[in-house]
């Protein structure tokens, strides 16, 4: 099988155990088997019309299929559009005519919720639904470096955010709702949309299938990276805060900051950390554990939660795989993507 161009995520489909979705950063988005032994995948969307197409950190970023995809054939989309000043971040709605086909209806397409993004990078772009049912959406502090416009902190902003949203029902000439117990829907002073604030650039978020935390990777500044259980209304204190280090002393210091639940130096080279998942499977040894790796020097990492034992599982690669995301197969191999040379990897303990 050939590889995959830039891929960014790898997604499956409510009541559709078979398959694969991998999503390129350009804008194309393709099914394959979840077997070990085929090779056969096919064009599911090509929004690559759609997507900006200069940008290291811009394009296709996110996918995510409703709860109920099985019934009302509807995903998502999160995307970058534009370039430079004028680069904005959409979140999309589509749906499928019907899942024998497998092609997606112009007509059924709707924007949920978009940002003006200031700069390039930083753009975030996970997208996923929680046990809740309702639609969580990470963005970014809009880029440059150290967060000029402090966006992390400032609750009448989208960047830097994890946000929730009600897809299903639609209020105040909004495409979405606000779910009820969301934590700043009554603060005048906040967007409602805000889950949870202070976060620099979440990389890569997942749901622990058993627990329902929220476990997100977010990219450090020059210095640290960290892992972050993100949670309702929580504060995890970037710009003042990068992980536990404080990045901006001159800033108020935030009273309620959260700190991460693990966090790793830039010093042996590691600079860009993905966020992946916590493990539930056949292999004993990782069982409960969190799986995380490097983007820039293809480390993976195992951090168990309830030991607070963090542990290398492999080296850096040379040359690095750029560990873009995580996955795991229907059968419990857990699948790590490769930016660098689009390839899906099965990663297992050695012997």
């Amino acid at each position: 099988m050939a590889p995959f161009d830039n891929p960014v995520g790898m997604v499956k489909a409510p009541g559709f155990d078979n398959d694969i979705f991998i999503v390129e950063q350009r804008g194309n988005v393709y099914r394959m088997e979840d077997n070990r032994a085929s090779v056969k995948r096919s064009l599911f969307l090509d929004v690559t019309a759609l997507v900006s197409q200069q940008g290291f950190e811009t394009g296709l970023l996110g996918l995510a299929f409703h709860p109920k995809f099985s019934e009302n054939r509807k995903f998502y989309v999160s995307y970058t559009k534009g370039q430079s000043k004028e680069m904005v971040s959409h979140i999309v709605e589509m749906q499928l005519t019907d899942l024998q086909k497998w092609k997606v209806d112009p007509s059924k397409t709707r924007e949920l919720i978009s940002v003006s993004q200031p700069w390039e990078n930083h753009n975030g772009g996970s997208i996923l639904f929680g046990p809740d049912g309702y639609l969580y959406i990470s963005w970014g502090d809009g880029g440059s470096g150290g967060d000029p416009q402090n966006n992390g902190q400032n609750l009448n902003v989208l960047l830097g955010k994890m946000l929730r949203i009600d897809v299903d029902r639609q209020e105040n000439g909004l495409p979405y709702a606000i779910p009820a117990d969301n934590p700043f829907r009554n603060n005048p002073k906040a967007r409602p949309e805000i889950f949870a604030y202070g976060l620099r650039n979440v990389w890569q978020m997942q749901f622990d299938s058993k627990t329902g935390k929220l476990w997100g990777g977010d990219v450090g500044q020059n210095a640290v990276e960290e892992i972050d259980i993100i949670e309702f209304g929580k504060n995890y204190g970037w710009r003042y805060y990068e992980a536990d280090n404080v990045f901006k002393p001159t800033d108020p210091k935030p009273a309620n900051a959260t700190p991460p639940v693990v966090s790793y130096s830039q010093k042996n080279g590691d600079k860009s950390v993905t966020g992946g998942f916590v493990y539930h499977g056949p292999i004993l040894e990782w069982n409960d554990g969190y799986l995380y790796g490097d983007f820039i020097t293809g480390r993976i990492w195992i951090f168990h939660p309830t030991t607070k034992v963090n542990t290398l599982l492999a080296e850096r690669q040379s040359p690095p795989i750029q560990v873009s995301c995580f996955g795991q197969s229907k059968n419990g191999d857990v699948l790590v993507v490769s930016y660098a040379d689009g390839v899906v990897y099965k990663f297992a303990p050695s012997k």
